[in-house]
């Protein structure tokens, strides 16, 4: 494709060409500007090669968008000729274009696939190796050397035995055995995590991977290239999952309550339709009578099918499925495992991948017992409920702190009142020091003969009452404080009082009467 353009670069003449590489037709282009078909990015460009043009130099090749019949641009090589006029001044060019469009797309397409990877090499975290096997050469990169703290001029080329003095003694067989084994059944790939020593001494984890890439004319592996990993963070890592897994096993061996690992068994709508039991822990196997082999791998509906229409099934579907934990209390089964007999459980579960971890309590024993102290505690509010007689419970202050309500009828005073009042104030005030010692005797861990004492009523009286006390032990032995018994004895005090009184006044009256008196039989 040619053009002739004159002296104010306006184009006065286009080979038919043009039409078919840039839709212009020769007619339509023949009197434009050629400035009007540079694109806007490479205007500035264009202008100063054309600038640069002297009638005895030919101005060198440029690369240039040029714009085309249907509005859009296309890249082109122009190369152009000066033309003279008779006093030696340029006149005019003779234009030459050639379609470089795919060419240049293809070589940016190539300049931003090399970027990427340069990018890539850059920011990744392996080096590369390519190793001569028949000369032993090793050639390293920089990210090689970098990973073991070296400058990659230190390293590349060198001989194979770098490898020998840099890899750990126990790694160093392992490598020299599968190399040996490279080759034999046309196998190439090469794939072994060793230990390297850095420069700073330490011993760095590697994963180097390669393949043979070149063979022998007689078979032999000849050539080999890979990478050169630092995986020292995964590996110890790795190792420090291991050891968690360790702990969490013996963890869970070592637990008193079975424990259980499920994994979902679904149909092919994706719903759970049983569990497979996939670890268990000797607990477990114990409850179960079944040994680890036999337990892991059973299934759960095979094993315990009573648990679907206990709705025990579904609450570990719920799990699985919305990750919520689970927690149930006092849950009554009919036990398969131990003959169907009635057990009553807390269960606990959470998901773990698609199933979950299931432990449970046996609470049988505790719910009976449970029972058992209920129906007691009925027995004994209904006899404190019902009692004459009063029973408190005093600190070791002899500050009440709890009263049957036996107190009302007896003592007039309603239960709350005297909680929390001292005893000292109940007790009327010559009846404090019989208080004194009976506290004594009580905090020194004796079982004093019942007392005798007045105690105030809510009425403003006092009233004659028998304690009988039973001291209450801490853990540690002391007394902490003691179950009083009060019996009212008021009448039956009074009554020995008058007696006396009367026993007196018939002593005096005989032994100061005048007559004598005999009783005969």
């Amino acid at each position: 494709m040619v053009l002739q353009i004159d002296a104010d670069s306006v184009i006065r003449w286009a080979s038919p060409s043009v039409e078919s590489v840039l839709g212009w037709s020769p007619r339509r282009i023949t009197g434009t500007t050629v400035t009007d078909l540079d694109h806007p990015a490479d205007r500035v460009r264009a202008q100063e090669w054309r600038a640069g043009f002297r009638v005895d130099f030919p101005a060198p090749a440029i690369e240039l968008r040029v714009l085309t019949g249907d509005g859009s641009y296309r890249w082109t090589s122009i190369h152009a000729r000066p033309t003279a006029a008779a006093d030696g001044s340029i006149d005019g060019r003779v234009v030459g274009l050639r379609d470089i469009h795919e060419e240049v797309l293809a070589r940016q397409e190539l300049a931003v696939q090399r970027e990427r990877l340069e990018l890539v090499l850059a920011g990744t975290r392996q080096g590369l190796w390519d190793w001569n096997m028949l000369t032993g050469e090793l050639v390293v990169d920089e990210q090689w050397a970098r990973i073991l703290g070296y400058q990659v001029e230190e390293m590349s080329p060198v001989s194979d035995h770098l490898w020998q003095l840099l890899c750990h003694p126990q790694d160093l067989a392992r490598s020299d055995g599968l190399v040996a084994e490279l080759g034999k059944d046309r196998s190439s790939d090469y794939d072994l995590e060793v230990r390297m020593k850095h420069r700073d001494g330490r011993w760095v984890w590697v994963r180097d991977r390669g393949k043979i890439v070149e063979w022998t004319a007689d078979g032999r592996p000849a050539r080999m290239t890979g990478t050169h990993e630092d995986i020292t963070e995964l590996v110890t890592a790795r190792e420090l999952v291991q050891a968690e897994r360790v702990r969490l096993r013996a963890t869970m061996d070592s637990l008193m309550d079975p424990h259980v690992l499920l994994e979902a068994i679904r149909d092919e709508a994706g719903v759970i339709v049983d569990f497979v039991y996939t670890d268990a822990n000797p607990a477990a196997c114990a409850y179960t009578g079944l040994d680890y082999q036999n337990l892991v791998g059973a299934r759960l509906l095979d094993l315990l099918p009573g648990q679907r229409s206990a709705g025990l099934l579904e609450s570990y579907r719920q799990v699985v499925d919305t990750g919520e934990p689970l927690a149930l209390d006092d849950v009554a089964y009919d036990q398969e495992v131990l003959g169907t007999q009635q057990r009553f459980y807390d269960l606990r579960a959470t998901r773990v991948g698609d199933g979950l971890s299931l432990t449970w309590r046996d609470i049988t024993d505790r719910q009976t017992a449970a029972l058992a102290l209920a129906e007691a505690q009925t027995r004994y509010r209904l006899l404190a409920e019902n009692a004459t007689d009063v029973v408190w419970q005093v600190d070791a202050d002899t500050t009440v702190r709890w009263v049957t309500p036996s107190v009302e009828s007896v003592l007039r005073w309603r239960p709350e009142q005297v909680l929390g009042v001292p005893t000292t104030e109940l007790v009327y005030p010559q009846d404090r020091a019989a208080l004194a010692t009976w506290r004594a005797a009580v905090f020194a861990g004796a079982a004093p003969s019942p007392v005798e004492i007045r105690l105030l009523t809510g009425d403003g009286d006092y009233r004659w009452m028998s304690m009988q006390t039973r001291p209450m032990a801490s853990p540690d032995g002391s007394v902490r404080g003691a179950i009083v018994g009060l019996r009212d004895v008021h009448h039956e005090v009074l009554a020995r009082q008058a007696l006396q009184v009367s026993e007196q006044r018939y002593k005096m009256l005989a032994e100061n009467a005048s007559d004598v008196v005999a009783q005969l039989d």
